[in-house]
């Protein structure tokens, strides 16, 4: 059994003694807390698990060579980081989704790849703020995060079951339904995105790294491009194809 990580204190109390005493092995895995060497170490796991380990060496090298060459930018980066809003889109325009502090998910994404996170402080893992703290910290950069939520039509789509026509007029709805939201700094600026909520879960999460990099300093980073990271991936290592909507800036 593959356990993530961040189970485990649940699953040992629960379940564990009785898989031991089947004779099942647990193999705890990480891709959740952003650490390059907790995902080499889930991939080396996996691999001597099922006997692929030469095929877990390419996919280990696949992305510590990109993260490496990303994280390596951001450190000769020498100017004022953009400041930045994530909101998980799940509650639509009419609802406020979570934020993050600089340690959890998608804050501690955007805080490594240089962005200055303007919930660091007063969110302390997850949670939404309120409306006019946004206002008034009126950020550069706005990411609203999408994936599937069909009980709430509303919410930010994206991911293999949308189109590109049809998650601009989402995304769109969160900037001018929302009040103040028009008069925003990254509405007016143009400097609106989105990306799949599940991406940073994966072992392909380093075309996120990318992304964000490319959104907080385009200059830097105008030679990279992450959905064709992502695209490459499916190509070499996984068994379907690619499709749909992943990331995205608001026309």
């Amino acid at each position: 059994i593959f356990m993530p990580l961040y189970f485990k204190d649940q699953y040992e109390a629960d379940y564990k003694p009785k898989i031991d005493a089947a004779g099942i092995p647990t193999i705890y895995i990480d891709y959740h807390a952003e650490k390059l060497e907790n995902h080499q170490k889930s991939i080396e796991a996996i691999g001597k698990a099922l006997g692929k380990e030469e095929r877990a060496a390419e996919i280990s090298k696949f992305y510590t060579d990109r993260l490496n060459r990303v994280m390596d930018r951001i450190s000769k980066i020498n100017k004022p980081k953009p400041t930045v809003y994530i909101e998980t889109g799940n509650e639509g325009p009419e609802g406020l989704g979570f934020a993050y502090s600089a340690n959890v998910a998608w804050g501690a994404l955007a805080t490594q790849v240089g962005g200055d996170l303007i919930t660091k402080d007063v969110v302390q893992k997850a949670g939404p703020v309120n409306p006019e703290f946004i206002l008034e910290r009126n950020p550069d950069i706005i990411m609203i995060i999408g994936s599937y939520w069909p009980k709430k039509p509303t919410s930010m789509r994206l991911g293999f079951d949308t189109n590109e026509a049809k998650s601009q007029e989402l995304l769109k709805a969160f900037t001018t339904e929302r009040q103040g939201w028009p008069e925003l700094k990254a509405v007016q600026s143009k400097n609106v995105f989105s990306t799949h909520h599940g991406l940073p879960r994966e072992v392909y999460d380093v075309a996120v790294f990318e992304y964000l990099a490319k959104t907080f300093y385009p200059e830097e980073f105008k030679d990279v491009d992450p959905e064709g990271t992502l695209k490459e991936f499916y190509d070499k290592f996984l068994p379907f194809s690619y499709g749909g909507v992943w990331f995205m800036h608001l026309n």
